[in-house]
This record gives C-alpha cells, sequence and structure tokens, in this order.
C-alpha cells in the first residue's frame, strides 16, 4: 500500500520553465504553451539547444543571424525577441558571458539592406577573395560578417542564388562549421513556423517597453519592408497548384506541337548526344524516337560533313543561334536528303548552355526545283550561245557573198564600159 507521505511531483511544466528561465535570464512566450502536451514543449526546447543554444558557433554570432534572418518572417514575435536577447534583455544565445549589443549598433543591422543582383555579386566576389577557410568567425559588424549574413540569408531563403552561396560558404567555414550553421538556420525556420502557427503568443512586457522606448528601434522592428518576403513566399506556395497545372498544360501543348510538327525537331548535348526526337524527325530520317535517343547526331551526318557538327557545337558553346543553313544528312536508309537547319542553344534555369535545338526541314523538293531552274537557264544559255554563233556565222557568210557581188557587180560595170568604148570605136570605122 502506497504511502500517503509520498512527496507529489514536480509539474514538467514548470521545470521546463525554471532551465529556460535560468539559460536565458528571462522566460520567453514561445516555451510557454501547450501546457496539455508538455513533452512536445520539451522536445521544441531540445532542439533549441541543439541546433541554437549548444551550437558551437559563437553567440553574438548566432544571435545576430537570428536577428538578420527574422526580418524574412511576417511574424514580428522572433525578430523583437532576439533583439532584445541582444541588447540585453535577456542573454544572446542563452550564454550569460556573450558581451550585450547597443540599440544603436542593432538598428544598424536591421537597416542593412538584403544583396541582390550587382550587390551580391560584389558580396560573392569579395568572400572569393578572402583566405579560406576562416581561421575564426568575424567580429560585429565586420564586413565579413556581412558577407557570412547575405550568403546565409539566400541559402536560408532558398532564392536562385542559394547554390552559390552555398559554395561560398562552405569554403570560407569548412564542412563542419557549414553543417552547423545549416543546423542553426533549420531551427530559425522552425522558430519563424512556431510563430506563424501559433498567433497566440505575444510580445513579452519587456519587449513592449523597449519598443515604446526606442522608436527607430520600433520601426526597423514593425515596419522592415523584408518580412513582405515571406508573405510573397506564402503567396507562391498558396499559387503553387495552380501555376503547376498551367504548367503541365503547356508543357501538354507544346509536346503535342512539336510532335506534330511536320519538322524535325531534335534536342542534343553540347557532345552531340540526343535527348529527344519528335514524329517530325522520324519520318524525316528513318528513325524512331526509341532508335536515335541517347546515340550521337553523327548517324545522320554524311562522313564527309562530319567538320560541319565539330563548327556548329563550337558556335552553339559561344552562345550563337543558326540560321537556315542549307546541308545534306543521311537517311536510315543511306539515302541524302537535303535539309535546311535552325539551331538554337538550350539553357538551364541559371543561363548557362547545356546543350543544342534542331529544326530540320526537307528541302530536297525545293533543291529539285533551283537544280531544274539552273539546267533550264544553261540549255537556254548553250541555246542562245549557239543562236549567236549561228548569226555571227550568217552574218559573216553574207558579208562574205555582199563583197563577191559587189566585186561581180564593178567587174560588170568595167565590162559594160570597155563593151560601150568597142561599139563607139567600131562606129567609127565604119562612118569612114
Amino acid at each position: 500500500m502506497p504511502s500517503n507521505n509520498t512527496a507529489p511531483k514536480s509539474s514538467p511544466v514548470p521545470d521546463l520553465q525554471r532551465r529556460v528561465n535560468e539559460r536565458f535570464g528571462v522566460l520567453p512566450n514561445f516555451f510557454r504553451l501547450s501546457p496539455e502536451t508538455p513533452e512536445i514543449t520539451e522536445k521544441l526546447w531540445g532542439f533549441a539547444q541543439a541546433a541554437y543554444l549548444d551550437n558551437p558557433l559563437p553567440a553574438v554570432f548566432k544571435e545576430r543571424l537570428f536577428v538578420q534572418l527574422s526580418r524574412f518572417c511576417a511574424v514580428r514575435y522572433c525578430i523583437a525577441r532576439h533583439t532584445g536577447f541582444l541588447i540585453g534583455l535577456g542573454r544572446p544565445a542563452g550564454d550569460k558571458d556573450a558581451l550585450t549589443d547597443s540599440v544603436a549598433n542593432v538598428v544598424k543591422l536591421l537597416r542593412r539592406p538584403f544583396p541582390r543582383g550587382p550587390e551580391l555579386e560584389s558580396c560573392l566576389s569579395f568572400c572569393s577573395q578572402c583566405s579560406a577557410p576562416l581561421g575564426e568567425m568575424p567580429a560585429a559588424d565586420t564586413q565579413m560578417e556581412e558577407g557570412l549574413f547575405s550568403l546565409a540569408s539566400h541559402v536560408f531563403l532558398q532564392t536562385a542564388d542559394a547554390p552559390a552561396c552555398l559554395d561560398a560558404l562552405e569554403r570560407l567555414l569548412g564542412s563542419v562549421r557549414l553543417q552547423y550553421l545549416l543546423l542553426f538556420l533549420a531551427f530559425v525556420r522552425a522558430a519563424h513556423y512556431w510563430t506563424r502557427v501559433h498567433p497566440e503568443i505575444q510580445f513579452e512586457d519587456d519587449i513592449k517597453q523597449l519598443l515604446a522606448t526606442h522608436e527607430a528601434l520600433a520601426s526597423c522592428i514593425m515596419d522592415d519592408q523584408e518580412a513582405s518576403t515571406d508573405r510573397v513566399t506564402q503567396s507562391i506556395l498558396d499559387e503553387l497548384p495552380a501555376l503547376r497545372l498551367k504548367a503541365d498544360r503547356a508543357t501538354g501543348l507544346l509536346a503535342a506541337i512539336v510532335d506534330s510538327s511536320d519538322d524535325a525537331i531534335i534536342s542534343k548535348t553540347l557532345d552531340g548526344v540526343i535527348t529527344s526526337w519528335n514524329s517530325g524527325a522520324e519520318r524525316l530520317f528513318g528513325y524512331t524516337a526509341r532508335e536515335a535517343v541517347t546515340q550521337n547526331i553523327s548517324m545522320i551526318i554524311p562522313v564527309e560533313r562530319r567538320d560541319e557538327e565539330t563548327t556548329i557545337l563550337a558556335r552553339l558553346s559561344r552562345g550563337e543561334r543558326i540560321d537556315h543553313f542549307d546541308t545534306v544528312r543521311r537517311r536510315k536508309d543511306g539515302a541524302l536528303l537535303d535539309v535546311s537547319l535552325s539551331i538554337s542553344p538550350l539553357r538551364d534555369s541559371a543561363g548557362k548552355i547545356i546543350g543544342a535545338s534542331k529544326i530540320a526541314r526537307d528541302i530536297s523538293g525545293r533543291k529539285r526545283v533551283e537544280r531544274e531552274l539552273h539546267d533550264s537557264e544553261q540549255r537556254f544559255r548553250e541555246l542562245a550561245d549557239a543562236l549567236d554563233t549561228q548569226v555571227q556565222v550568217r552574218t559573216s557568210e553574207l558579208r562574205r557573198r555582199n563583197a563577191e557581188i559587189l566585186q561581180q557587180s564593178e567587174q560588170l560595170r568595167e565590162l559594160s564600159g570597155r563593151l560601150m568604148v568597142t561599139q563607139d570605136e567600131e562606129r567609127r570605122r565604119t562612118a569612114r
């Protein structure tokens, strides 16, 4: 029979709150939730310890980065609470020995522009010129800290520049510190999500007093334009299913257009390996898509024209487009085919050229007409040349005959003259 004198077990919730308070120096409302499910709050606290509080990255670096990343969260709790930790309303990253910062320096951090485009390129260039890996993490408010924060923010938001920023971070931090940084980013993301799904989390009294006292700081926290990034992201996520449906329809329509085209439409890598082959290509060259895809494009190029493909690939690698290039290709049955090629470079999402799209049009009919026209023109030219020769010969003959007639006429004139003289002489003799 159990003893009635057994002391009641202490509630796990107050014990957790005591541990949180001892670590931060204050009890954030973030950890006051779910009294009916203390095991969930305990697990959240465990995640906070592993990824944030006990993470070996420097405490001030973590807290300043937490504030920087919280600018992108539509809910303002995290940025306000962690700003409080940073200026001494609690302990930065739960470290009682960490130095606190001034309100002015935090305002400067919150007003730091988020680099995009040329500004990010400049940041990446600066980081690439720094010695790596870094011997120690940078001090607050230095160019190196600003560079790391910019790179981490792009990775956190998963922008189009995130892969390049991740590579730069790995170079600067090394693989171990990078993994700790990514673990920290994961917790910040989780904290933002937690405040979004728990709108009942309110500012603590010390934070309300802070914002009421420092107008510039309150403006940075409550009116930060970067918070719209989170809203835009959510809007895009909400629209994503409809956008995917539209994209699928557009892709299907494009595929149908390509497949029904009379022209051969082919895509290939920069090594000449065929990656797509439409029905028009099947009809034009005689190979099925199954036979052609993964084969080299040289299978339809006559041996004596292989140098053309080398030149074409070199021009494509430079981003050039090739329009209406008349050449000859070989069908599966060995027959040669006159075609006109239009070739464009294919680029990936980062703009890098990864292959080529080729449209081949059968111009055998046109070439046949051109040859027939050429032959006809040649025959007419030969006939005209022959006629000219005949005219020249006939003209020469007429000139010769005319000269003969003139000569004979002159001879007759002379003969007539002599006859008249003879007749006159004869009449004179008769008269005597």
